[in-house]
């Protein structure tokens, strides 16, 4: 099921690229919001543990790529393995009274997707918002 939504967001992405499809007024908003959020930022010390717990739940539900490890300052998904699959990479790094986090995703087949669903994870790490659909995985 994921990969055929990841299909269906890879032809999304392309066929936007090339002025084939329009964005409706909540998708165009919800792609305004995700592409602002930094995907390194930094929260105070008191917020670390949920934003923390939202990146775990994150990369579990929206990852096509099993969680390979869970430390105190690092979530790992395993490698992906072909083209329709994506994984995470998220570290967090006290910084004086705040905890930095850094989002990565790791894909094999676009730089640009890739920066797409980093800025998606982090987004949602940093705020709770969940991906419309049509823009990650489900």
């Amino acid at each position: 099921m994921k990969n055929a939504f990841l299909l269906r967001f890879i032809c999304c992405v392309t066929l936007m690229a090339t002025g084939c499809v329009t964005l409706t007024p909540q998708e165009l908003a919800y792609q305004q919001k995700f592409m602002a959020q930094p995907t390194e930022f930094e929260v105070p010390m008191a917020q670390a543990d949920e934003v923390w717990n939202r990146a775990l739940t994150f990369v579990e539900k929206y990852s096509d790529m099993k969680v390979e490890s869970v430390t105190d300052s690092m979530i790992r998904t395993y490698l992906p393995n072909d083209v329709m699959n994506y994984g995470y990479t998220i570290v967090k790094l006290p910084v004086g009274d705040k905890v930095k986090f850094v989002v990565d995703c790791l894909a094999v087949n676009s730089d640009e997707i890739s920066s797409n669903n980093a800025h998606i994870a982090s987004f949602y790490i940093a705020t709770g918002t969940e991906p419309l659909r049509g823009t990650l995985g489900n």
